[in-house]
């Protein structure tokens, strides 16, 4: 996570985690890379950072960053909110495992999020909630 992250960024993650949170430092305004270089290694498991930062504008070093979580195999939460609303967004070439984004910032309803994940790892994932439409058939002895 980077020093610029908004609080809504930041909370969950020290709310939800008992583990350590480094936080990235900043250069010129933008998540630094060398900094990232360092503090991004084998042990590290997941890194949450904003493509553009809700303080200054500026869109972060993302590519880089994220190919050096990937290197370690470490997992990658990019925070869309200041970007969907506003820049044509290819998930693929961005190559996050996960990226989030809120309604609200394009105009939609308060209290409304996106999370795109990667196939793979949402296969593996299992919801926090279920309901309606989620599956086929309700059994007395399984759900499909």
């Amino acid at each position: 996570m980077s020093e610029m992250a908004h609080h809504s960024e930041q909370l969950p993650w020290r709310e939800k985690t008992k583990k350590n949170i480094e936080y990235l430092k900043t250069e010129n305004g933008k998540i630094s890379v060398k900094d990232a270089e360092k503090k991004i290694n084998e042990d590290t498991g997941l890194v949450a950072i904003s493509h553009i930062s809700n303080v200054f504008g500026v869109e972060n070093p993302v590519e880089e960053i994220i190919e050096i979580a990937h290197k370690n195999e470490a997992l990658v939460v990019l925070d869309c909110a200041q970007s969907a609303p506003h820049m044509n967004l290819d998930v693929k070439e961005l190559n996050a495992d996960f990226i989030t984004f809120s309604g609200h910032k394009m105009l939609g309803p308060s209290g409304i999020g996106i999370l795109y994940g990667k196939i793979e790892l949402l296969e593996e994932m299992r919801p926090y909630q279920v309901g309606g439409g989620m599956v086929k058939s309700v059994e007395k002895e399984s759900v499909r």
